[in-house]
């Protein structure tokens, strides 16, 4: 078995931002970033929502599921319990 703490050449990583090839050392404060030019801007990325960590469509509502729970609710707080005229929702268990 090898040990890699005695390795005689340091990791090499591109840099997520430029693809600059960055040497993974200790003196390297910015890594995995060639810079802090390059470290600001995938911050920026992530702060204006360029980037993000995607979701399961299922769970976020769209405009019309949530127009619609609004409606349900102010049904029931109006004491309407009548949805006769109203077709369930393609998604909702029957």
């Amino acid at each position: 078995m090898t040990d890699l703490t005695k390795s005689t050449s340091p990791l090499s990583v591109d840099c997520p931002t430029c693809r600059v090839a960055v040497e993974w050392i200790e003196k390297n404060t910015f890594r995995p970033f060639c810079s802090q030019r390059c470290q600001l801007i995938d911050l920026g990325e992530w702060a204006t929502e360029s980037f993000r960590i995607p979701q399961a469509p299922s769970a976020a509502m769209d405009e019309y599921e949530l127009e619609e729970m609004e409606r349900l609710l102010a049904d029931q707080e109006d004491g309407d319990s009548d949805h006769s005229n109203s077709e369930p929702h393609k998604g909702w268990i029957q």
